[in-house]
């Protein structure tokens, strides 16, 4: 007999609450619930989105056992697993001491910092990868050793031939540590064999981390090989910190039809929305650049943060800048302030955009949120032969929010760009305005509902991004925890 997906999800969420009521000692059982679901219009068709993902925990003593449940009838347009499916989709049992972690069944892990394997969850951006079989994790005062094998799974669901990996890390002093992780990933047609070997500093002022990859050490020093370094730096002197980073990765997107790793994207990461559209999309496979972030409280209860970032590749034919400030400040003690400027250029494109983000905390219960975003934008699209005019474009927000349990918010973004949509295709709607309600429900259920109409565009972070369609209609998210 055929039964619905909400029909498993109805007995999942039933064992969670049945056997909560029970208290056996040693015994915790935890769970959370994700729901989506968007009603939007596109054209002339009406196009319904469902999803959810429902997950349990158990930990009796040392032993843990962890489900999740995954309907997506279908997925959300932009996702990178474009199937339509529900069913189990992670199972773990996993056991823990002070010293040993043993995990069988589906796991995420990274070794060092993600050049030669980091598989991950993204569930903002439709991505998810994991690994089917078994990991082996000892851990002591000097030696961490990281021993793993199975089935990895592509971010659009595909299941590709097994892999053994593994991380052996030795501190021969509390400020030093010395690494290497190795992946074969058992691909008979591509050269799948990759190392790396790290060394990480912490010291009173600062830290270092330096991490080189390539397909064999004994490439490394060849200048015409496959590989990879990261460089990270941290500096404190008093209430001054730097942070700079370094990368040069060429042919090291190791995919292979999957994405085996995520090397750090070195480019700082954007939350406002107008600076997040064109974030840097990381490319693993020729790619070189830097990044400079530090922060300063230059007066009493206000913190200056000053970064740039600069991206190209081998050939100096692909070029990326990103230059931000933002000073935060308390202006008198119930106002919060952001002000916040950004530079960004992508080979001949150029975004300046100026941010405006103050919060007045009225009283312990209530608040008001103001952002204003104002983006001033030059385009030239040479592969088209189209030189797109200069335009602009604003994104303004108002939310109040009201202790504990309700926020309510109005979103309006206007542009004068008439390729809005892109395609080169002049948009008659330049304008979006929506609202949203969000409510928190016996403090573990929050509720979300969207309606109105929002622009598309690039959503990204950890150097990953998916292209978010426009929305006309609704948009439900419900989240809770047992």
């Amino acid at each position: 007999m055929n039964r619905k997906p909400t029909f498993y999800v109805a007995q999942l969420i039933v064992v969670i609450a049945i056997t909560s009521v029970f208290s056996i000692e040693h015994l915790y059982l935890t769970g959370n619930n994700e729901l989506y679901y968007t009603a939007s219009q596109k054209d002339d068709s009406f196009n319904r989105y469902f999803e959810e993902w429902a997950s349990i925990s158990l930990l009796y003593k040392k032993i843990g056992i962890d489900l999740r449940y995954e309907a997506h009838i279908p997925p959300s347009p932009g996702n990178y697993n474009t199937e339509t499916r529900h069913g189990i989709s992670l199972r773990t049992l996993s056991f823990q001491s002070k010293m040993i972690t043993i995990k069988a069944g589906h796991f995420y892990t990274i070794l060092g910092r993600g050049l030669t394997l980091r598989t991950f969850e993204k569930r903002e951006l439709g991505w998810d990868t994991k690994i089917d079989g078994l990991l082996f994790k000892y851990v002591n005062e000097k030696i961490d050793l990281t021993l793993l094998g199975g089935i990895p799974y592509s971010a659009n669901g595909l299941k590709y031939d097994p892999l053994e990996a593994g991380e052996i890390s030795f501190m021969p002093h509390d400020f030093l540590q010395l690494g290497a992780t190795m992946v074969l990933t058992n691909r008979p047609l591509h050269n799948s064999y990759w190392e790396s070997l790290y060394l990480s500093l912490n010291l009173p002022f600062g830290s270092i981390y330096t991490e080189y990859a390539s397909q064999t050490l004994s490439e490394l020093f060849k200048p015409d090989t496959t590989k990879a370094l990261y460089i990270t730096t941290t500096l404190f002197i008093k209430d001054f910190s730097l942070l700079a980073e370094y990368k040069y990765y060429m042919d090291f997107n190791l995919d292979q039809g999957m994405v085996y790793n995520n090397p750090p994207p070195v480019t700082k990461e954007h939350f406002f929305a107008l600076l997040n559209r064109h974030q840097l999309l990381s490319n693993a496979d020729d790619e070189l650049g830097f990044l400079f972030e530090a922060t300063y409280p230059v007066i009493e209860d206000n913190l200056l943060t000053v970064s740039y970032g600069y991206s190209t590749n081998k050939n100096r034919t692909a070029k990326y800048h990103d230059f931000y400030t933002q000073l935060g400040f308390q202006l008198p003690q119930t106002f919060d302030w952001i002000l916040a400027t950004g530079f960004q250029k992508e080979n001949w494109n150029r975004h300046i955009t100026m941010i405006f983000n103050p919060t007045w905390n009225i009283n312990n219960r209530y608040s008001l949120k103001l952002e204003f975003q104002h983006q001033h934008t030059a385009v030239k699209d040479f592969e088209n032969y189209i030189k797109i005019p200069k335009f602009y474009t604003q994104y303004y927000s108002v939310s109040l929010g009201i202790y504990p349990n309700i926020s309510i918010s109005i979103f309006i973004e206007t542009t004068t760009d008439k390729y809005a949509q892109s395609d080169f295709k002049i948009t008659k709607n330049r304008i979006w305005i929506g609202g949203e309600l969000g409510l928190t429900i016996l403090e573990s259920h929050n509720l979300t509902f969207f309606a109105g109409t929002r622009r598309g565009g690039k959503n990204c972070t950890t150097g990953i991004c998916k292209n978010e369609p426009a929305l006309k209609g609704v948009e439900l998210k419900i989240t809770s925890t047992f």
